[in-house]
């Protein structure tokens, strides 16, 4: 059976305060194709979901920058963007965000974490 390519995550960009929680993910499709998905969770908790496919990365990461920014304004809050390594796919990224939860919480059980 042939494997599929994985997404290769490029960059996340994060806005996180009070009134919003938004975060939105630049990846390469299958390797291949530039692709942006967002996610903004409201106060009162309506979520909006937002995808676009580019035609360059470079492009597509400038209108996702805009346009993060443009909410990050309206809410007073900083936008922060999270470069991961080159050639970081998405099965890496859960694999390395559970293991970290595992440890986190053996810590947590060992009296590690306050």
């Amino acid at each position: 059976m042939k494997r599929e390519k994985s997404d290769v995550i490029k960059k996340f960009y994060v806005i996180k305060g009070p009134e919003l929680d938004f975060l939105a993910a630049l990846f390469l499709e299958r390797g291949v194709t530039p692709r942006v998905v967002c996610r903004a969770k409201l106060k009162d908790g309506r979520v909006v979901y937002a995808h676009k496919t580019g035609e360059s990365l470079s492009s597509l990461e400038r209108i996702t920058v805009e346009s993060s920014q443009v909410i990050a304004d309206q809410y007073g809050y900083d936008l922060i963007s999270v470069p991961l390594p080159e050639g970081f796919t998405d099965i890496e990224l859960l694999t390395a965000l559970r293991e970290a939860k595992n440890e986190i919480q053996q810590w947590a059980t060992w009296g590690g974490l306050n």
